[in-house]
């Protein structure tokens, strides 16, 4: 059987109305001839008549030198005798009767007791940690597993329920012939059993299921272990595109940008505008202009050039700078834009002859000719002011409500933890200017310049735009004066003596923006409530009956005024915004973070904040705040070769024209979306294209950029070469931040934007089966190579946080995970559509070498193997971690091991694990250590720490573990993995017939 990428592709399918079932699925290349698949038929059982299966009348023999396809994780392949001796009793499953000529029809089935889900008001009155959602009465087997996966179920789809008589359970269906082609190498299968859920054995190779097996759908999860973490090397002038952003990969830039830098959802652009709409796919580009690369890239730092303060060397018609596909003509005296065209005249300071093959005797000299991705030294006419370090404010909560939840000292202790720390590795940080602000009912000043710091009290700022400061901007001290004068040790002790229990933010934010009006910066606030006095001060809405109706969107409006305002002069002066808020309650985020946006900074939420909870997550957050790449004063523009150009962007910006982003920060933990247009047929007779991204900026530590980003694209002429170059990470990137915008910006409902997910994936198959797959049987749902996994991605991108339709997800939230959406970088958005669930307490030995410490002793790469995410997969002797990159759940069973507890969590018991303490494994122990790796491989894989959770089997919060496992049923998405994929067959059937 073909394989890919570690990847099973045994794929059966489902079967159409009025005939018997004849499911078969298929994963294969975009080219039909090359077209691997098979079919899998469904029969009914014979009416009145009940059939056992007797292994004696087998007639297939499984043949290993035959059939090749391998189970998961190395096992052997069966033997003839443990065919025999396969069980096939799944107490989780069920199983889908199919009658000829009759509706299918639901009876009435024996579900748990529904408890009512809570209202926003018990969401947001929780005692020390949220309640999300109110536990569900299940039915539990022998094993203390819950027969129903299905969390929360609204609208269960009208398919028969299992038989309640188990000797129905195990029918073997009529022997019935293959139809359509079958795998080179597969053998021809006897009909196997069917139990619930068409269960099938991984070991009987010989049988077959009645229905589509979960385990054979193509997903994240299904790759070989450990050939999964392996690194995969790719250059950048491969005519494939590259592997997934979930891969571990060293690049070389080999001409164009780095992916993680710049990367187009299609390798190949449609020659004309009809062949895109046709495929149903986007046109575009995921753009992180100061992502991280890793040490082994190379080059792993972007090379700078320095010009000498000469003009840097562009075209003179389209303006588009030079880069590794120029060609130089004329002896080197001219060269013709790969852009436009256009020939144009190289400068005197840049001239250079040719050698025989055409290419410059310099080019090792002039990395902006060899790599994909390069700094230019800003030249003269760049800089309009003189470029200084980025300075930072820090304004801090002293009420009284901040004091009593240790919010203040725990910010202050965890800050003067992470200046030490970076300033000791003489981190850029250390030549950044920083102050302090405080405020309650006044804002308090800060003069760092004295042996003792001064503070100074300003009472009414209520005022609007008044934003008296009382020290000079020049009062402001480094990150390593304040490492070494210990001021916050000093902060803490005068913040502390605050008994106001009201606060004025607005006013705080407008006198720090003063403090940075001049040179521009960065402000980072943390607040423990809402504005009640000053300017900017807000009156939340607390109309909760909304949720969950249509009208919930008017709750995602921001309230207009003050905080929009502000947004705009931070923006025009270049101060960028970070939130850190501490509510208890509902903190009207789609207001606040009307500033973060508009300056594209960042908001944390941390409801019902507890030190002994969160202080670490915190940690994490501010460590990685103040430790990333960042940069400030940005300008982005993008160009595109002749007959393409930019239709919109999507991200936190201000726009003052069309084609170019206004920043007032950036950093590697942002990236943009932009979708290209066409504005002409493109020449067949030119088989290259190229983007180019521009970004001007200052750095860190004040020196002033341009850093050029350029990639090679080809040109697609048909459809199957199209759907073969296109790039599904993306793909999925670029259309999540399309749909979170149709709820922010155009108020769409989350179930027309569901709507919207489900109509663009069945198009884009649709318009694959139509035009690729033709020879293709019809019983059969196919799915392009490069985008196989589009499905499942999409249908976790339903069941996300963001579009769930259900009143377990808090309103801030939510509209804080929309505003994540925008920003994320693509290894993000994969993780956050598709969580990683790894099971701790059976895992393999490590395989993977990660390099060598300071010793010499082997590092081994710690992630073990992925779990589909599905209840099936949960057992009650297990402990297992759950992380979809912005939050982490432990889920503990009740039956767990008591090593295994004592190792992670330092008890001998289940009752003994405290969910509101901090996961701090032993790492004297093997497991303990191994564990302590994942956690740290994850968080370095995740733009942020997020909710840390711990939760046990049977307790309330477990459903917010369960609504995570996106291939089961959650919330009122009723339809599982399989399921959802037979709908889709049956909409892309219904489109190609209504079409013939």
């Amino acid at each position: 059987m073909s394989q890919n990428n570690g990847y099973n592709n045994q794929n059966p399918g489902y079967a159409q109305q009025n005939q018997p079932y004849n499911p078969a699925l298929n994963t294969h290349n975009s080219n039909p001839q090359n077209t691997l698949s098979y079919s899998q038929q469904y029969a009914p059982p014979t009416q009145g008549t009940q059939q056992y299966y007797n292994p004696a009348q087998s007639q297939q023999v499984y043949d290993p030198n035959q059939y090749q396809q391998q189970p998961s994780y190395g096992a052997p392949p069966p033997t003839q005798e443990q065919l025999k001796q396969t069980s096939y009793a799944s107490p989780t499953t069920q199983n889908y009767a199919y009658q000829p000529n009759q509706q299918y029809v639901q009876p009435p089935p024996q579900q748990p007791t529904l408890v009512a889900p809570p209202t926003q008001q018990q969401l947001l009155s929780g005692a020390g940690q949220p309640v999300y959602g109110q536990p569900q009465q299940y039915d539990y087997n022998q094993n203390n597993q819950p027969y129903n996966q299905q969390r929360l179920i609204s609208n269960p789809p009208a398919v028969n329920a299992p038989p309640t008589d188990p000797s129905q359970l195990y029918k073997q269906q009529p022997q019935q012939q293959f139809q359509g082609p079958m795998v080179q190498g597969a053998p021809q299968q006897q009909p196997g059993l069917v139990s619930p859920q068409g269960y099938q054995d991984p070991n009987a190779y010989g049988r077959r299921a009645g229905r589509i097996d979960p385990s054979q759908m193509p997903s994240p999860a299904k790759r070989t272990y450990p050939k999964m973490y392996q690194k995969v090397e790719y250059t950048t002038d491969s005519q494939d595109g590259p592997p997934s952003s979930t891969v571990r990969i060293s690049v070389a830039d080999r001409g164009s940008a780095h992916p993680a830098i710049l990367r187009a959802s299609l390798k190949a652009i449609p020659q004309t505008k009809e062949l895109l709409n046709d495929s149903g796919l986007f046109m575009g580009a995921i753009l992180n202009p100061l992502a991280e690369l890793e040490p082994t890239d190379l080059p792993n730092s972007v090379p700078i050039v320095d010009t000498a303060n000469n003009e840097l060397v562009r075209c003179n018609r389209c303006r588009s700078y030079v880069n590794p596909f120029t060609r130089f003509d004329n002896m080197g005296r001219d060269f013709s834009c790969n852009f436009c065209g256009f020939n144009n005249q190289v400068p005197r300071w840049y001239l250079s002859n040719l050698d025989g093959y055409g290419k410059r005797r310099d080019l090792e000299m002039h990395p902006e000719l060899s790599y994909g991705t390069v700094d230019y030294v800003a030249t003269n006419d760049l800089v309009t002011k003189p470029p200084t370090p980025l300075t930072y404010v820090f304004v801090l909560d002293v009420s009284s409500n901040s004091l009593r939840q240790e919010i203040f000292q725990t910010v202050c202790n965890t800050l003067r933890n992470i200046i030490d720390e970076l300033v000791a590795n003489e981190s850029d940080l250390s030549q950044c200017k920083v102050t302090f602000v405080t405020f309650a009912r006044s804002i308090h000043f800060y003069n760092l310049h004295e042996t003792h710091p001064q503070m100074m009290v300003v009472g009414d700022l209520s005022q609007e735009g008044s934003g008296f400061v009382p020290f000079p901007q020049d009062s402001l001290v480094t990150f390593d004066q304040v490492a070494s004068s210990g001021f916050i040790e000093k902060l803490i002790t005068l913040g502390s003596q605050c008994q106001e229990s009201d606060q004025v933010m607005g006013s705080a934010l407008v006198a720090a923006q003063s403090l940075l009006s001049e040179h521009g910066g960065r402000i980072v606030i943390f607040s423990s409530q809402l504005p009640a006095l000053g300017q900017g001060r807000i009156k939340p809405r607390e109309d909760f009956k909304q949720l969950g109706s249509d009208k919930e969107k008017s709750l995602y409006a921001p309230q207009l005024g003050f905080w929009k305002s502000f947004g705009d002069q931070c923006a025009s002066s270049k101060v960028s915004v970070d939130m850190y808020l501490f509510g208890s309650g509902f903190m009207e985020t789609s207001t606040l973070t009307q500033i973060t946006q508009l300056t594209n900074g960042h908001t944390y939420l941390y409801h019902h904040f507890d030190p002994k909870r969160d202080s670490e997550r915190l940690h994490g957050d501010l460590r990685r705040h103040l430790s990333r790449p960042t940069a400030y004063d940005c300008m982005i523009k993008m160009r595109c070769s002749s007959g393409i150009s930019i239709r919109r962007y999507f991200g936190h910006y201000v726009s003052p024209n069309e084609d170019e982003m206004d920043l007032a920060g950036i950093d590697s933990d942002t990236a943009f979306g932009i979708e290209f247009k066409h504005d002409s047929k493109l020449d067949e007779n030119q088989s290259d294209h190229f983007i180019q991204a521009v970004m001007l900026y200052t750095t860190r530590t004040g020196h002033r950029r341009l850093r050029v980003m350029t990639s090679k694209l080809n040109l697609a002429t048909t459809m199957s070469s199209l759907f073969k170059k296109a790039d599904m990470d993306a793909t999925l990137a670029l259309t999540s931040r399309l749909l979170s915008a149709q709820v922010v910006k155009n108020r769409e409902s989350l179930e027309n934007v569901q709507q919207m997910i489900n109509n663009y994936s069945i198009g884009v198959l649709t318009a694959y089966r139509k035009y690729c797959s033709q020879a293709s049987a019809p019983g059969q749902l196919v799915l392009p190579e490069a985008l196989k996994l589009l499905p499942v991605y999409y249908l976790g991108l339903q069941k996300s946080p963001c579009f769930r339709t259900a009143t377990d997800v808090m309103l801030d939230e939510r509209i804080n995970n929309f505003n994540l959406l925008m920003e994320m970088p693509i290894r993000s958005v994969l993780m956050y559509c598709y969580p990683y669930l790894f099971s701790l307490h059976n895992m393999p030995p490590s395989e993977i070498v990660d390099g060598y410490d300071r010793d010499g002793n082997v590092i081994q790469y710690a992630l073990p193997p992925q779990l589909s995410l599905t209840a099936s997969k949960i057992e009650s002797d297990g402990l297992y971690l759950l992380c979809d990159g912005l939050n982490m759940y432990w889920f503990v069973g009740r039956q767990c091991d008591a090593g295994v507890l004592s190792a992670v969590f330092g008890v001998e018991s289940v009752d003994q694990v405290d969910g509101n303490a901090l996961v701090q494994p032993n790492v004297d122990t093997e497991l303990g250590a191994r564990v302590k790796a994942i956690v740290d491989e994850l968080n370095r894989m995740s733009a942020r720490r997020g909710m840390v959770r711990v939760i046990k089997e049977r307790d309330q919060m477990e459903t917010l573990f369960y609504a995570r496992l996106i291939e089961d049923r959650v919330g009122h998405n009723g339809t599982n993995y399989v399921e959802h994929l037979i709908w889709m067959h049956k909409e892309i059937q219904g489109k190609l017939d209504v079409g013939n």
